[in-house]
Order: C-alpha cells, then structure tokens, then sequence
C-alpha cells in the first residue's frame, strides 16, 4: 500500500519488476503472492482504496481459483488478532 502522495510514480511496478528478477535470478519460474480481500463495505478500507486487482492482471497475474489461506493479524480497532482471507495470485511463464 502506498500513500497517495507517492501514487503514480512507478514504484509499484518497480516493486514486482525486482521481485520478478530476482525469482528469474533463482531460476524459479512461477511468481506467486497472497493477498487480503476485504469486503468493499469494510469500514477498515480507506475511504479512497482503489482495488489492485487491474494493476496485478496489467503485470499478468491471475488469481488462482480455490487457493485461499488466512492470516492473522490485530488490526486497529481489534482487542485481539482475528484471522484475514487471503486469495492467491500467480504469474506463469510468458506472462
């Protein structure tokens, strides 16, 4: 996430780019990230959130279906850590 001052400069992309060669420097072909899904009602999301999910399918990711996992972590607001839903993306080969 980053602050929207700092939107629009490419320091998202670059961000993927470097991870995408270092994963190429280690010889490993699939880039995959875990991503938490929030409801669009969520009274935590930002008032001006923007959903990442076009900027990840521009790079060539794509969720994979059925691969899930959670996460927990206490957010503010929160007494204790609550478990999160996390949705996996990947990015094969030639992509």
């Amino acid at each position: 996430m980053l602050d929207p001052a700092c939107r629009g400069r490419g320091i998202g992309v670059a961000f993927f780019d470097h991870r995408e060669a270092h994963a190429a420097a280690l010889g490993l072909t699939h880039c995959v990230f875990c991503a938490v899904q929030r409801a669009e009602d969520d009274p935590r999301r930002p008032a001006d959130a923007v959903a990442l999910d076009a900027f990840w399918r521009k790079r060539g990711y794509a969720p994979i279906d059925g691969c899930t996992t959670t996460l927990s972590w206490q957010e503010i607001g929160e007494r204790v850590e609550s478990p999160k839903p996390m949705q996996f993306w990947r990015k094969s080969p030639g992509a």
